[in-house]
């Protein structure tokens, strides 16, 4: 297999009912780690070539969005701001410096989608769909996705009312403020018409994000590090790029979730499309936050700190839990011609090439979990519901 292999799309995935699927004993090991080794044709022993990037340069990748966001920020503040000091235009300044906010979202977004791509591509190159698991995913997937949404946007937000309160009672003030800029500005956004802020700060994110986070950084922190621990350091990796403290422990919350239903599915599109929607969530609550309160979730009238009630975190959390239980079950697989399991050698979420024959298989999930799930969704809705 070369770096200029185009295969086409593996075949169409299948259900596989459990009863019908092989032993675990069956699955070809994943080894991890530096000496992980896989067995060859004659019983011999040989080394695996671990994907990059390791911790160190996925930690320097880390900078490069937010570098690009910077410079090319700084450019489009600084022309037509100089532009208006040299004309002897200054009353405008404060014209432009409003108007330039609305745009600064959907120009940071794009700037880090597109170097998502053009990274990801030097490291990849032809091969990157196939390696950052470009591909789509089975209706049951998808649903479980959108049942994942409300409980995680839950969860994830008190997560950042926890921290934005322990900021208040030890008077850090300085990481105070900052939050509570950022609020003022996400809360100004929001007055944009929806279609400009779905796309800017929803779509456009939860792409570019998604790509460089999961399909490019986990794919060699993963197969180094194991899953929890190339999970732990990707979710870092993903909060830090939202630079302010307060939301990017939030962010590393929602990384590990995001990171969790990109192994499950094996493929991108589920962690893009939970991304968008837990954004578009937050946008919403803020948007129409007079006429319809989420606890914990909406923002205050006073910028104080609205705690999500006790019995609305436990039901979200149970309903999390037993959704991410039923994707368990339901994980999507690479099951070769022979009935075994495809493995590189490592974990990884990427497609095999297509010389390898093999398709996309699943486990049905228990009835038990489905009404598990129904019945925990149902109830936390009705609790958010009566709360608001």
């Amino acid at each position: 297999m070369t770096s200029s292999d185009s295969q086409p799309e593996p075949p169409e995935d299948v259900d596989v009912d459990a009863s019908d699927s092989l032993p675990s004993e069956l699955v070809p090991s994943q080894p991890m780690g530096e000496n992980a080794i896989l067995p060859t044709a004659a019983g011999a022993k040989s080394k695996v070539d671990l994907p990059q990037p390791g911790v160190l340069l996925a930690a320097a990748l880390t900078t490069v969005p937010v570098i690009s966001q910077i410079v090319i920020g700084a450019l489009i503040i600084g022309v037509p701001l100089l532009f208006l000091i040299l004309t002897g235009r200054p009353d405008q300044l404060v014209q432009f410096g409003e108007k330039l906010q609305v745009f600064l979202f959907p120009v940071g977004a794009s700037v880090t989608l597109l170097v998502a791509i053009a990274v990801c591509w030097l490291f990849f190159g032809r091969n990157m769909r196939r390696k950052v698991a470009w591909r789509g995913v089975s209706i049951g997937q998808l649903i479980c996705v959108l049942a994942l949404t409300l409980p995680l946007a839950v969860l994830a937000s008190e997560v950042t009312n926890c921290v934005d309160h322990l900021l208040r009672q030890f008077q850090v003030d300085w990481l105070s403020e900052f939050h509570e800029q950022n609020a003022d500005m996400f809360l100004g956004f929001v007055s944009q018409p929806w279609w400009f802020v779905f796309v800017s700060a929803c779509l456009l994110p939860g792409l570019g994000e998604e790509i460089y986070c999961r399909g490019l950084l986990s794919h060699g922190l993963i197969a180094r590090c194991g899953v929890v621990g190339g999970t732990l350091l990707a979710a870092a990796m993903f909060g830090a790029m939202h630079i302010e403290p307060v939301q990017a422990i939030g962010a590393f919350t929602l990384g590990i979730a995001l990171q969790f239903v990109f192994l499950a599915t094996r493929s991108i599109t589920a962690p893009i499309v939970l991304h968008t929607l837990h954004n578009s969530l937050a946008f919403l609550a803020m948007k129409f936050a007079d006429t319809f309160t989420v606890p914990g979730l909406t923002p205050t009238a006073d910028g104080g700190v609205s705690h999500t009630p006790l019995a609305v975190l436990v039901m979200a959390a149970l309903t999390a839990t037993v959704v991410m239980a039923i994707m368990f079950q339901n994980r999507t697989r690479w099951r070769l011609p022979d009935g075994t399991d495809w493995s590189p050698g490592y974990v990884t979420a990427e497609i095999p090439d297509a010389s390898f024959g093999a398709i996309a298989a699943r486990e049905t999930p228990s009835r038990m979990l489905v009404m598990g799930a129904l019945v925990a969704f149902g109830l936390l809705i009705a609790m958010i519901s009566y709360c608001g």
